[in-house]
């Protein structure tokens, strides 16, 4: 005979077999927990796609969790998100519609999505592209978020000519290079050095991690713009329609 379970029964009885010891003791004997064994291996053996089926549950499960969690994460940090007065800003500082981007200088995908996402921004004008550092490639991608915003202290007007400049560089971002671009933008090297070890840019970068944990974005880049988030390289055109849909959405 062909014993059939639903895929969440099989997950069921597949979690209390791999539950702890005493919690199976109390729930059944030894002799019915065998003849669990025994269903469950059948099963398992007749219908191996069960697990798979169970195993794809879970995960649609969780994943629609997460979008749950970071859709409400989104609505309880959006002034922390888009109006951080320490975060830099370029496109336009008083646009309807605010475009937040987590990235890392040495990433390659921040990179390839860098001139797109300028492309975007200059042809809109009335985008305001809010930057947040997101260094999560090693100690040269912590060195140059620091020296970034130290540079941001000393003179915003010229941050986003700097950050251009990083992110279009052909060669792999590290100290060195990074100060040099920073020298190149017009700022004063030395106090970037001094200013780098600043205890705001320490609690900036820190921010910035848990708004990113808080979102579930652990890579780089990622965009969120009005309700959307949108993690990787993304092109032009879904950009644009992120920004239009949240437009819209503001829209009276």
């Amino acid at each position: 005979m062909q014993t059939r379970l639903t895929a969440a029964a099989a997950a069921a009885l597949t979690l209390t077999l791999a539950g702890p010891a005493p919690l199976r003791a109390q729930a059944l004997t030894p002799e019915q927990t065998k003849q669990v064994e025994d269903v469950v291996r059948r099963v398992i053996k007749d219908n191996p796609r069960l697990i798979l089926e169970a195993i794809e549950d879970l995960r649609r499960q969780q994943e629609a969790a997460g979008k749950a969690k970071a859709l409400a994460a989104l609505k309880d940090k959006r002034q922390e998100l888009e109006n951080d007065p320490a975060t830099p800003v370029a496109g336009n500082p008083a646009g309807d519609v605010a475009v937040v981007e987590f990235f890392d200088y040495r990433c390659p995908y921040c990179k390839a999505a860098h001139e797109r996402v300028k492309q975007v921004v200059a042809k809109d004008g009335k985008v305001r592209l809010v930057l947040k550092e997101f260094p999560i490639l090693g100690p040269e991608s912590v060195f140059a978020a620091r020296a970034a915003l130290a540079a941001h202290r000393q003179d915003p007007k010229k941050y986003y000519a700097l950050h251009d400049a990083l992110l279009s560089a052909k060669e792999k971002i590290n100290d060195a290079l990074t100060l040099k671009i920073a020298g190149e933008a017009g700022y004063d090297v030395e106090r970037i050095k001094k200013d780098m070890a600043a205890p705001e840019i320490s609690r900036m970068l820190e921010a910035n991690a848990d708004l990113a944990e808080e979102l579930g974005i652990n890579g780089t880049p990622a965009f969120v713009v009005g309700e959307a988030l949108a993690p990787g390289a993304i092109d032009a055109a879904t950009l644009e329609k992120m920004i239009a849909e949240a437009r819209k959405k503001k829209a009276p």
